[in-house]
């Protein structure tokens, strides 16, 4: 914007880094369902208690395989606990059922999981493991809440703000897997390994099933299927980030296909480094309905997903900027 604009609108610019996370939580707590008011308090000491501490862990110790911002983790965060709490939606006229040891287990759980696949889904194998052990230390207080700690390496000024109890539900035993390999079950109120989920498919492969198709059903599989699901569902974006060969787009072309075709639109984009920006809104408009002039969308009552294939492809151009 021109300082002409500036002045007229009042625009202010605030570098990412001078703000923090911390507004963004604020008025992120004010979208949450009213049945959660009574644990807002205990909000904020799980946010004030791992975040930082997790944030400047991962940064001083771990390898990310792709840059992150120290607000855009946060986010990722308070997306996945913002997924997981439907059980709080309920309507004025619907009575909420749930006791309140129930409650408190649900926070305190859904909680330390969207830190683990926020704060620490970011880093490498090796960065997974000493996240794992600082992270089982820091819930059940045995990290030094001091700045000064000689323990671990949380960068200058750094202190931990114990709240007075711990997790409700505590973690299962390091001998059980990481906290990697384990997933919070709502309905049961516990910890449980990924592979024991009952949505796992544990039937055996099709015999006539090309080889390029086949899915092996790993951790791995189950891990990321879940947590695609759980943010696409809620219109949250999604980032899949890895080394080549991987099963990336395998992964989220199983999850794709396997959607309500009446429900979701699936709209696929691969791009290379001769992608423009008017080819991709080309092949976007492509597959949505006119509704009136100007405006596109899927048809009435469904929902288009947009899967985009190579993101990095497109080539770097004069001043180093990567545009579509």
């Amino acid at each position: 914007a021109s300082p002409a604009t500036v002045s007229r609108c009042g625009m202010i610019y605030v570098e990412p880094t001078e703000m923090g996370w911390e507004p963004l939580k604020r008025s992120w707590m004010a979208t949450l369902p009213k049945t959660l008011e009574p644990h807002f308090a205990r909000l904020e000491e799980l946010f004030a208690w791992l975040v930082e501490p997790c944030l400047r862990f991962v940064r001083k110790n771990c390898k990310e395989l792709v840059p992150t911002s120290d607000v855009n983790l946060p986010v990722s965060l308070m997306n996945i606990f913002e997924s997981m709490i439907d059980e709080f939606r309920v309507s004025e006229e619907e009575e909420f059922v749930m006791s309140d040891k129930d409650q408190r287990v649900f926070v305190d759980s859904a909680f330390a999981f969207a830190v683990v696949w926020s704060i620490g889904g970011t880093t490498d194998g090796p960065g997974r493991k000493k996240f794992d052990d600082f992270f089982r230390k820091l819930v059940d207080k045995r990290v030094d809440e001091k700045p000064e700690r000689s323990d671990y390496d949380l960068g200058p000024g750094v202190a931990i703000a114990y709240p007075e109890n711990k997790l409700a539900k505590t973690l299962p035993a390091a001998s059980e897997g990481s906290v990697y390999d384990l997933h919070f079950e709502k309905e049961m109120g516990r910890w449980k390994n990924w592979l024991k989920m009952p949505t796992v498919d544990t039937s055996p492969l099709n015999e006539k099933t090309d080889f390029l198709d086949i899915v092996v059903t790993t951790i791995d599989t189950v891990r990321y299927r879940f947590l695609f699901d759980l943010l696409v569902d809620r219109g949250k974006h999604v980032l899949f980030a890895g080394p080549t060969g991987t099963g990336k787009t395998v992964y989220i072309q199983a999850a794709l296909d396997a959607r309500d075709k009446t429900k979701f639109r699936n709209i696929q984009s691969t791009f290379s480094a001769q992608t423009n920006a008017n080819a991709v809104q080309d092949i976007i408009d492509s597959k949505l309905d006119k509704r009136r002039k100007g405006v596109f969308g899927p048809p009435i009552g469904s929902r288009a997903v947009v899967f985009i294939d190579d993101l990095n492809m497109p080539e770097l151009e004069e001043y180093g900027a990567q545009p579509p």
